[in-house]
């Protein structure tokens, strides 16, 4: 998603920093002129204070921080009793407390503007969750469920936040999804979820 967000957005905008947990030098589809105006950066949102740096980058290089697309995050899918504490941590540390310090790093810059609007993909999940998806599901719960409130808080500032909740689409997440499992039944199970899971997104690529 984040990749397509690049090609779409920022072929039609002036400028855009775009960060990544890996360094990418992969080319974007985009016109050779937009490319100019695209900064690219590593992040691993997980440390706040390397996501303050690269707010401060941008701006030292933009100006300004219109829009923020809260994008990083992915999925772990098993059974809940085959999760260990650290991975649960780990998902949660990416996908909620990573939306958390990159919005905590912009938000002064936003507040200062008197402007600006950030959206966080959540996910489908995080409205009505599935079988082997505990812990994904409970971490877009809590995405949305940081949102919401922090929408009304930013009104007074003229800052507007907005969920974005996918549906099934095709990208690589689906290959991306992290899970094992050690016991007969909860593989059964699993195995079953990501065949179910892979066909849906070998198809689905609906409205959203």
């Amino acid at each position: 998603m984040g990749e397509i967000t690049v090609s779409v957005v920022g072929s039609k905008n002036p400028n855009w920093f775009d960060t990544h947990q890996i360094p990418k030098n992969a080319a974007y589809a985009i016109p050779d002129e937009a490319a100019t105006r695209l900064m690219t950066a590593s992040l691993d949102v997980t440390d706040p204070t390397a996501a303050t740096r690269v707010v401060s980058d941008a701006v030292d290089h933009f100006g300004r921080i219109d829009v923020l697309v809260n994008n990083a995050g992915y999925g772990l899918i098993t059974a809940f009793e085959e999760m260990s504490p650290e991975q649960i941590h780990q998902q949660f540390a990416t996908n909620v407390y990573g939306v958390m310090n990159v919005t905590r790093a912009v938000l002064p810059v936003m507040r200062r503007q008197r402007s600006g609007h950030l959206f966080t993909i959540a996910s489908m999940g995080g409205y009505l969750g599935g079988s082997r998806e505990t812990a994904y599901a409970a971490s877009k719960f809590a995405v949305a469920g940081f949102t919401e409130p922090l929408a009304l808080e930013l009104e007074e500032f003229s800052i507007t936040a907005t969920i974005v909740g996918p549906g099934y689409f095709r990208t690589r997440f689906s290959r991306q999804v992290l899970g094992d499992s050690r016991t007969g039944d909860a593989h059964r199970g699993l195995s079953r979820v990501k065949c179910a899971f892979r066909a849906a997104t070998e198809t689905a690529n609906h409205a959203q």
